[in-house]
């Protein structure tokens, strides 16, 4: 009984001297601001990958619609078949 009332008070004085503005605002430039700083320094380069492969697919999707739409304007590809006679008989 002692023990878990006197773990509640130390945690209760804990999160009051957490809630201060500048225990967080260390909290934030010593703990929080670095490690955010570190994951972005590892990440970077895969976002840049990223972005990099979605434009590569963005073009060769315009690239490819582009064709597709050149042959059927030059050739007099039908995009829908005529139905033959035979099948319709």
């Amino acid at each position: 009984m002692i023990f878990s009332q006197f773990t509640t008070q130390i945690l209760d004085k804990i999160v009051a001297e957490i809630k201060k503005e500048e225990n967080q605002e260390k909290v934030q430039k010593h703990i929080l601001d670095p490690i955010i700083h570190y994951v972005m320094k590892r990440i970077y380069p895969y976002l840049v990958g990223i972005c990099v492969i979605f434009i590569l697919l963005i073009l060769l999707a315009i690239i490819i619609i582009f064709l597709i739409l050149h042959d059927i304007k030059y050739k007099n590809i039908k995009i829908i078949p005529k139905i033959s006679h035979e099948l319709l008989s």
